[in-house]
């Protein structure tokens, strides 16, 4: 059985990837994943759905922090202890490679060592229910990863990004994928919007240094152009069909 078919098997509902970059890129700021990360997890409770990101650093951080914050105000009042065992499921997993490389420059030396989320993750996690951070590994890099994110993911949020990211939402779009991309928060999902709104014209994707083919292919519409975090919301629900 293929990695994406098991993870598929094991969780249910829609899964919902997100997806941007490890140092994101003005305009995004900390808060708005962390309201993207709060507002999706409230969202996917009447279908248990579960969320994920590719275990970076940066906006995965912040979605997680969001998303640990909304199961925590579901139990804990003003003037109340926190008990872990009242806390909603987080519905999160990360899904990671199983190694990274040591580069010396631009030369890549051969010393694969295994890569692990950043300690932001497990400090988040430890406030589940679960008490630990859920972690499915898929592909021996980034690269394979990316490629498994793809397939897995039922729907793809974009919040900021660079190329990594980018290359992440066209791959995901390539099988047919629907991407929402968050405009408002700069990166790569503006430049998506800004191709959707350009309908992927010959024009102004030859001055872009992706895959021409590749973004000749793409269905803009299986893209969504979100303004603020309940036009995401808004774009979600004709996926819980």
């Amino acid at each position: 059985m293929k990695l994406e078919e098991k993870i598929k098997q094991e969780r249910t509902g829609p899964l919902i990837a997100v997806i941007g970059s490890t140092t994101p890129s003005k305009p995004y700021e900390l808060g708005m994943g962390v309201t993207i990360g709060y507002e999706l997890r409230k969202s996917i409770d009447p279908h248990n759905g579960s969320l994920f990101t590719g275990g970076v650093e940066g906006v995965g951080i912040d979605v997680y922090t969001g998303i640990m914050k909304y199961c925590i105000d579901q139990v804990c009042k003003p003037g109340l202890r926190l008990v872990q065992a009242q806390l909603p499921e987080d519905r999160f997993f990360v899904l990671i490679p199983e190694y990274q490389s040591i580069y010396e420059g631009r030369k890549n030396v051969g010393l694969p060592i295994p890569y692990n989320p950043p300690r932001e993750y497990e400090l988040l996690a430890s406030l589940s229910t679960r008490g630990s951070l859920d972690i499915q590994r898929g592909g021996q890099d980034m690269a394979e990863r990316r490629e498994i994110l793809a397939h897995v993911a039922d729907v793809l949020i974009m919040v900021n990004g660079s190329a990594g990211t980018f290359d992440e939402g066209v791959k995901a779009l390539g099988l047919g994928k629907p991407v929402i991309a968050m405009n408002y928060s700069g990166g790569a999902a503006l430049l998506l919007s800004t191709l959707k709104e350009n309908n992927f014209s010959k024009e102004f994707i030859k001055h872009l240094s992706f895959d021409q083919e590749e973004l000749r292919l793409i269905n803009p519409d299986l893209i969504s152009i979100a303004h603020s975090t309940q036009e995401m919301i808004d774009c979600l629900t004709q996926y819980w069909k």
